[in-house]
C-alpha cells in the first residue's frame, strides 16, 4: 500500500466491499449477470467476508493511509495536476531566483532571441520530463520506451545546445576543467532542489521516474546556468553546464548498480 494514492486505495476498498456484498447475496447471478461489471469477464466465485473480517480490512486500510500521510507523504496524495504544477513551479522558481540574485554580467552582449529559444527548448523538455515522471499509476500507461527516450533526448539536447553559444565566445575565457568545476558544482546545487521535490511528489512504482527527475533537474540547472555564467566558450559549456545532466543520471545509474549488487548478496 506504500506510495499508493488515496483514490486508488479507496477504490480498491469499495470494490472489495461490493464483491463481498454481491457474493453473499442469494441472487448474485442476477445482480452481476455472471459478469464482472468493470472488466466484463467471467466473475469467479467469492468467499464471503464476515463482518469482523470486513472491519479488520477497513481498519488496516485506514491505518496504512494514516502512515502515508506522515512527513512529506501528503505530497504524493495531491491531485496529479497539482503535483505536476508544483514540479514545474519549483523548477521555474530556481531559474528565476538565479536570474535575479546571480545574473550574468554580460547581458548586453547576449543574443536575446537565442537565449529565449534555448530556454524554450529546455522548458519544453523539462515539462515533458515532469509530466512523464509524475504520470498517475491508475491511468493507462504511456507508450513503452517514450520515457527512456526522453531521458536520452534531454542529455543529448544539453550537448547540442552547448554548440550554440549565447554570445560571441571571448578568447580570454578559459574552457579547461579547472574553470568548469565551479559551474558544475553550482549547476548541481541549482538542480538538487528540483530533483528532491520531484522525488517527494512521485508516488512510486516506476523506476524510470527517478531518471526523469534527474533529467528534469539537469534541464532546470542548465536554464539557471545560462542566466548565471558569462563564459560562452563551447568547451566550458560542455564541461561545466551540459555535464550536469550526465552527473545526475550517471550518479543514479551507479547507485542503482551498487544497491542491486548489495541486494543480490
Amino acid at each position: 500500500m506504500r506510495n499508493v494514492p488515496d483514490e486508488v486505495v479507496t477504490g480498491r476498498l469499495e470494490r472489495h466491499i461490493y464483491i463481498s456484498e454481491v457474493s453473499m447475496s442469494p441472487n448474485k447471478e442476477a445482480a452481476i449477470g455472471g459478469k464482472d461489471p468493470e472488466f466484463e469477464a467471467p466473475y469467479p466465485e467469492q468467499i464471503p467476508l464476515s463482518e469482523d473480517e470486513l472491519q479488520t480490512l477497513i481498519s488496516d486500510v485506514e491505518s496504512e493511509l494514516r502512515q502515508e500521510r506522515g512527513g512529506f507523504s501528503y505530497l504524493r496524495c495531491l491531485p496529479s495536476s497539482l503535483r505536476v504544477g508544483l514540479g514545474l513551479g519549483v523548477s521555474a522558481l530556481v531559474v528565476a531566483v538565479v536570474s535575479i540574485w546571480l545574473p550574468r554580467t554580460d547581458l548586453s552582449e547576449v543574443f536575446l532571441a537565442r537565449l529565449l529559444i534555448i530556454l524554450g527548448v529546455l522548458g519544453i523538455l523539462l515539462g515533458a520530463s515532469v509530466w512523464y515522471g509524475l504520470h498517475p499509476l491508475h491511468r493507462p500507461p504511456l507508450p513503452r520506451g517514450y520515457d527512456k527516450l526522453l531521458v536520452v533526448v534531454s542529455l543529448v539536447s544539453l550537448v547540442v545546445l552547448a554548440y550554440w553559444p549565447l554570445a560571441i565566445p571571448m578568447p580570454s575565457k578559459p574552457d579547461d576543467w579547472g574553470h568548469a568545476v565551479p559551474c558544475l558544482f553550482m549547476g548541481t546545487l541549482f538542480g538538487l532542489p528540483v530533483y528532491l521535490v520531484l522525488r517527494l511528489l512521485d508516488r512510486g512504482g516506476r523506476p524510470i521516474a527517478a531518471f526523469l527527475a534527474a533529467a528534469s533537474a539537469a534541464l532546470a540547472a542548465n536554464g539557471a546556468l545560462a542566466l548565471f555564467c558569462d563564459n560562452t566558450s563551447i568547451g566550458h559549456v560542455l564541461r561545466g553546464h551540459a555535464s550536469v545532466g550526465f552527473l545526475f543520471v550517471g550518479t543514479l545509474v551507479l547507485w542503482r548498480v551498487v544497491v542491486g549488487q548489495l541486494l543480490e548478496r
